[in-house]
């Protein structure tokens, strides 16, 4: 799973898709304060519970767009890898 949350009320959906073996995503507007950004940015990646904090920028030239891609490249490969017969 590959979860995507953009503040506060997101942390316990990332502890518990982390705790799962998921992907967490951390954004926040990239118009916003930068103060409040780093407010943020601390708030969410304390306890390691997400694995990027980016700009919630979705444009497939921009940081996000390429991890959720390699992410779902490496999801289907495991998934292959389970359904093949031994």
């Amino acid at each position: 799973m590959i979860y995507i949350g953009d503040g506060d009320t997101d942390i316990p959906a990332f502890s518990l898709v982390k705790s799962r073996r998921g992907m967490t995503i951390g954004v926040y507007n990239p118009g916003e304060a930068k103060e409040n950004i780093m407010k943020k940015a601390k708030n969410i990646t304390k306890g390691k519970r997400i694995d990027l904090f980016t700009p919630a920028n979705f444009q497939s030239d921009e940081e996000l767009f390429h991890f959720i891609k390699i992410r779902c490249e490496q999801i289907a490969k495991r998934y292959e890898a389970y359904q093949k017969p031994l």
